[in-house]
């Protein structure tokens, strides 16, 4: 018996390896929630035992249960693929018109050749239907149905707008804003891009660089390009000019107080020139030259903690 009560044990452990092991092989696996192991013990007695004298029969595996805490998020280059967080899941039918429901934290989605968004198994994403305004038309599983990508998207809209939150370090060191080249990373502090988008619906990057001033305190400079080219600050009216590669690049004055809180000018937007301004040479398909973006600050600090992005978005 004490040999039996041993090898349960032995047993018990292996079966918290082989958790173990599929939880490392499932390491790369979109959607997969790791497992646990436990156990409980074998205690059996009878009205002939001696309960307080019985040394137990060993051990066993109660359970081999599904963890569902948050794990990370896998940002990838395919614009349908998603990921939930918190609590929920994705549904998925494995036809269009069955209700034959299935629940998955996988969001590796793609397109089938009717344009309906599936799963690797070739199951349907289901999603609820929509009013005009954009409400849920129902919110019974009943009524879902799987979601297609129309051949078209409509009429591309320009970006207008970039917003931004950061916070740019106290202890930075100073630089001379007149030597800032874009080309060079040691003529500015920081930088930061994010996608825009043109009048045809071409993307393009927007870059932010800051450069902390050395001739003022507490003030920083913001120059702009777009895909790697100057674009120059047009408003408001008090801006900074430096020499990059023998041609001015104009950017615009931040100013923060002691407390390193942004002392935010009655107009909050730095308007950038037009894209198709001749000589920026950003625009070569014909889209709208007169597109401008504006670059809204949205209560940026200057505390003693380091560079950090805390918004970005686009409109």
């Amino acid at each position: 018996m004490s040999f039996n009560i041993a090898l349960s044990g032995i047993s018990a452990a292996k079966k918290d390896l082989d958790v173990t092991a599929n939880n490392i092989a499932n390491v790369n696996t979109i959607g997969y929630k790791e497992s646990r192991a436990e156990f409980a013990d074998v205690y059996a007695s009878s009205l002939f035992t001696n309960s307080s004298t019985k040394a137990g029969d060993g051990a066993t595996t109660a359970q081999v249960a599904q963890q569902f805490h948050q794990g990370s998020l896998a940002f990838t280059n395919n614009a349908l693929d998603l990921a939930i967080t918190g609590p929920g899941f994705f549904v998925t039918s494995d036809g269009l018109d069955s209700k034959d429901l299935t629940y998955t934290r996988a969001g590796a989605f793609k397109l089938n050749n009717e344009n309906f968004i599936v799963d690797s198994n070739g199951n349907y994403l289901q999603t609820y239907p929509v009013n005009s305004d954009g409400s849920s038309a129902a919110i019974n599983l009943t009524s879902t149905k799987g979601l297609q990508i129309p051949e078209t998207a409509g009429v591309p809209v320009k970006s207008a707008m970039v917003t931004m939150a950061a916070n740019l370090p106290a202890n930075a060191a100073s630089k001379t804003v007149a030597n800032f080249d874009l080309t060079d990373p040691a003529t500015y502090n920081h930088s930061t891009s994010i996608t825009i988008y043109d009048s045809l619906g071409e993307s393009h990057v927007q870059t932010s660089y800051f450069v902390k001033d050395d001739t003022a305190t507490n003030q920083w400079a913001m120059f702009s390009a777009v895909d790697g080219k100057k674009v120059d600050a047009v408003a408001p009216t008090t801006n900074l000019t430096a020499a990059t590669a023998g041609t001015a690049h104009v950017g615009a004055v931040l100013n923060f107080n002691s407390s390193g809180v942004y002392q935010q000018p009655a107009n909050p937007d730095i308007s950038l020139q037009p894209l198709g301004t001749p000589g920026a040479g950003i625009f070569t398909s014909g889209a709208d030259g007169t597109q401008a973006v504006n670059v809204r600050l949205d209560n940026p600090t200057q505390f003693s903690s380091g560079f950090e992005v805390t918004s970005l978005e686009m409109d």
